[in-house]
């Protein structure tokens, strides 16, 4: 696909990505720029600004933006991350013009109403209450909050914090953060599905013309905690399963070829149903509703997260958490083999294939090379990248970068602060 890929830049700090798919009448298109989470010290006010703009902007209200998107057939979601803003739309090509209006009000001239501030700062509070009589959410919290500092983009803040940050916020923060960071500089801007790239160049040129260029830059962060608790607990009364982290912080370059090793050992480990972990904890031993494995928080060159996730019924767990470290510890010890390389170099290249069948799976990979860093040749190149690991790649960098001495475990569920399951309706 490469050689069909438009680079341009219209604008100076806009990367311009067209790539036609074929697709007839519709666009793909994905905006990514760095005005997430970590630029704030009061880091949900940079959300509150990504998820607002859809809720005014000069001349247009909340109902004529939902009209106009409604009307006009234009998919549009807004997602504020630790690093990156990801503007994600869906549209008929004939929308172009509307798209691009409005896209340059919300990057040039939110109104951030004072009465929709409000009324999301209920909605906002409200789910983080809600959040904390889920299971999953806690877990995870727990284990972010135990290994990494409050200076981390990774570290999960308590609910009752969230809460005071929320209350806090106004207009003028809001005001004020938009204009520091929402600018050109490091834009990447990618098209897919019927797509001109002349027309393109067009339309960025006039939305990103009459804004300032910010060059924002990333700093990476490894802070972890020095004296983390080897395991934690949250009792949720009533709960019926209760959901399992076990991981520990991993440091590793997510374009190198260990990182692929890496991830290719993932998989066998808890990567699909035939997995280790589901085929020991789940089929042959029934422990488990569902459990994976994976790594977390790396993309911006981070010091992050791998880990493992279960969900057990209360009397399970003690045997889940036992059993999921006997598996850990065997991956470690003794690597995958022939055969599971064999599947797995199938496997994942065939899962990336079904990634890109439509326009918005292409538009998404891209963007997700240009986060990282990565050539564009990486479209095509992975499934080779893949096919290229040898045995001994895998098992090296399981060894070198996963190390069961360092796990340590949370749980979220109906049991004591000692994990022992409670009665329910108790």
């Amino acid at each position: 696909m490469k050689e069909l890929i438009k680079v341009s830049n219209p604008v100076k700090g806009v990367n311009l990505i067209v790539l036609p798919t074929g697709v007839r009448n519709v666009a793909s298109v994905k905006i990514s720029f760095p005005a997430g989470k970590r630029f704030s010290v009061n880091n949900i006010i940079p959300d509150f600004v990504a998820q607002m703009l859809e809720l005014g902007v000069e001349g247009m209200s909340k109902e004529v933006i939902a009209k106009t998107l409604e009307s006009g057939a234009i998919n549009w979601n807004i997602n504020c991350g630790a690093t990156w803003v990801d503007v994600s739309v869906a549209m008929p090509r004939a929308k172009m013009d509307d798209f691009a209006r409005l896209l340059s009000l919300m990057l040039t001239h939110p109104t951030f109403p004072e009465e929709e501030l409000k009324l999301f700062k209920q909605r906002t509070i409200a789910e983080v209450l809600q959040s904390k009589q889920e299971t999953g959410p806690q877990a995870w919290k727990l284990l972010c909050r135990n290994l990494f500092t409050s200076s981390h983009p990774m570290y999960e803040e308590t609910e009752e914090e969230e809460i005071e940050k929320i209350k806090s916020i106004t207009r003028e923060d809001l005001f004020a953060f938009h204009a520091q960071f929402y600018g050109t500089g490091k834009t990447k801007f990618v098209v897919t599905g019927d797509a001109n790239n002349l027309a393109w160049e067009r339309l960025a040129s006039a939305v990103f013309t009459p804004m300032r260029e910010i060059v924002t830059n990333v700093e990476q962060a490894d802070k972890v905690a020095e004296l983390p608790v080897n395991s934690s607990y949250t009792t949720l009364r009533d709960k019926s399963s209760v959901d399992v982290f076990v991981g520990h912080p991993i440091k590793i370059n997510v374009n190198s070829k260990e990182f692929f090793a890496l991830k290719l050992g993932l998989h066998i480990l808890g990567g699909d149903f035939v997995s280790r972990l589901m085929q020991e904890v789940r089929v042959k031993r029934g422990l488990s509703y569902g459990t994976n494995a994976n790594t977390s928080g790396l993309n911006d060159g981070d010091t992050g997260l791998f880990y493992t996730w279960g969900t057990f019924a209360p009397t399970f767990l003690s045997k889940g958490i036992g059993t999921t470290k006997e598996v850990l510890n065997s991956w470690v010890k003794r690597g995958i083999t022939k055969a599971e390389l064999a599947r797995a170099k199938e496997a994942m290249p065939g899962n990336y294939m079904v990634s890109l069948s439509d326009s918005s799976g292409v538009a998404g990979a891209i963007m997700n090379i240009l986060q990282t860093g990565k050539e564009l040749s990486f479209l095509d190149d992975y499934p080779k990248i893949i096919q290229s690991l040898m045995l001994a790649d895998v098992n090296n960098a399981i060894r070198k970068h996963i190390h069961p001495d360092n796990l340590i475990f949370s749980a979220a569920g109906n049991i004591n602060a000692e994990g022992n399951p409670l009665p329910l309706n108790s």
